[in-house]
């Protein structure tokens, strides 16, 4: 019969060694907590990015559909004095772009409140112009006027070739702040859906 041997007693840590791992924690820890806040920032805007698309998509197909007989509520077009974002083209009087109510009423149902994450939001409809759209590199913008036509047309005025597009434009704001600085981020959404008519 062998002897039972001795029980192992755990190593002892020294002081030091302790002292050594706080300062390490105390060095990971920051730049893990920033990286973990910076995932979190990039899936939430992420997501919500994803989710105004897809109100857009369904505001545009919803107008497209409704296009021939829109509702009796009257749009009005953007003019130069409304507030507009830095990063968007330049006003043209040539080329407006509208505001419709019942198109806005349905991208607001469908977005589930996303919408509240995007500061100076702004929903403009248009009939996209077939000319640029289809160039190298392609540039989606709101129609011009007929040649032979006077005025402008309006947002619900393509023919069956023709794009009927809702843009969505905001900053958003992020709501952890990510390397210590709190930014805005541009925000342009454009979906388009063809008329049917």
């Amino acid at each position: 019969m062998r002897p039972a041997r001795p029980a192992l007693s755990a190593p002892r840590t020294p002081a030091r060694r302790r002292g050594a791992t706080m300062v390490e924690f105390a060095l990971v820890m920051p730049v893990f907590l920033m990286f973990l806040f910076g995932l979190f920032e990039y899936a939430r805007y992420l997501m919500m990015h994803q989710l105004l698309h897809n109100a857009a998509r369904d505001a545009a197909r919803w107008g497209v559909v409704r296009s021939s007989s829109p509702p009796a509520v009257a749009p009005t077009a953007y003019t130069a004095g409304d507030p507009r974002q830095s990063f968007e083209a330049a006003y043209s009087a040539g080329r407006p772009m509208y505001k419709v109510p019942f198109i806005e009423d349905r991208f607001l149902q469908q977005a589930v409140g996303t919408e509240r994450n995007l500061v100076n939001m702004y929903i403009r409809v248009y009939t996209v112009d077939n000319t640029t759209l289809y160039s190298d590199p392609p540039v989606i913008q709101p129609a011009p006027p007929p040649a032979a036509s006077v005025g402008v047309p309006a947002w619900n005025q393509g023919g069956f070739s023709d794009r009927l597009a809702v843009q969505v434009v905001g900053q958003y704001t992020t709501f952890l702040p990510v390397f210590g600085l709190s930014k805005s981020v541009n925000v342009n959404i454009i979906a388009m859906m063809g008329f049917e008519g």
